[in-house]
């Protein structure tokens, strides 16, 4: 979960948008991704999905 993160928000400018993204198949429902760099793929997508043009702020 990212409600660990929401304390942050209060912290950046109202105009920088926060997204959280939840871990895949940490809930036991879904597929563990096979390596770091098929899960940053699939992050990525993501991100790109919620925000197809930068800049990121990770």
């Amino acid at each position: 979960m990212s409600w660990c993160y929401s304390g942050l928000v209060r912290h950046l400018p109202a105009d920088i948008p926060v997204y959280g993204i939840q871990a895949a198949g940490l809930d036991g429902d879904g597929r563990l991704p096979a390596t770091l760099e098929e899960m940053a793929a699939e992050y990525a997508d993501l991100v790109q999905e919620a925000q197809p043009q930068g800049p990121y702020r990770l």
